[in-house]
């Protein structure tokens, strides 16, 4: 089915959130895979169960995150320049039939990570 994408990626610093990306687009959701064309042209596919959440995004720099709550998983990037590999940690993953809400951590070494919010909705187009 065809659906408009309301994207939004917050990161969250010292208590404050502030916007990182924010986009509206359409695209198709089926068999529970949403995917779209972002703002950059790269192809985005996110794999959607009550569980775990799959992120890729597919252009020059490629990315997969793997989402599962109160679990740590990976980020993986791939670009021509190298490859890059961090962990992920989970803090909320709510999956609803029309949105996705998820903050984690992205873990850079033992002692410091950031925090982001990530905000998808995907409404039905008649």
């Amino acid at each position: 089915m065809k659906v408009a994408i309301n994207f939004k990626k917050y990161i969250i610093e010292d208590g404050n959130k502030e916007l990182e990306i924010s986009f509206n687009n359409t695209g198709i959701f089926q068999d529970n895979i949403l995917k779209f064309i972002d703002e950059s042209k790269a192809m985005n596919i996110i794999s959607v169960n009550l569980f775990e959440i799959i992120v890729e995004r597919k252009s020059d720099i490629s990315t997969f995150m793997s989402f599962k709550k109160h679990q740590k998983t990976k980020f993986i990037m791939n670009a021509t320049f190298g490859n890059l590999e961090l962990d992920i940690y989970t803090n909320e993953l709510i999956v609803n039939k029309e949105s996705l809400f998820i903050v984690y951590n992205v873990l850079e070494d033992f002692n410091s990570y950031k925090t982001y919010e990530l905000h998808v909705t995907f409404t039905p187009i008649k």
